[in-house]
């Protein structure tokens, strides 16, 4: 499984979303509650790519960017 932001960046497919007409799936949940085990197993079993706003967040804040900066902040 990749990561969210691996997803992110990838460039490969030209495809815009209103041609795929894409399925979202938002899984909500406390710290520790398996979010990222059943995120695992949808991308395993239905070829979803999983996005997290967590992960996203942290990579921005670490990449030093005015807007990383202002997401350091709110997830400190």
């Amino acid at each position: 499984m990749g990561t969210s932001v691996d997803a992110a960046n990838t460039e490969g497919n030209k495809t815009t979303l209103s041609e795929k007409n894409p399925k979202i799936v938002f899984v909500l949940g406390g710290p520790g509650s398996g979010k990222g085990t059943q995120c695992a197993y949808i991308v395993e079993h239905f070829g979803y790519t999983h996005l997290s706003a967590g992960d996203l967040l942290r990579a921005e804040a670490q990449s030093g960017s005015k807007n990383g900066y202002v997401s350091y902040i709110f997830i400190s």
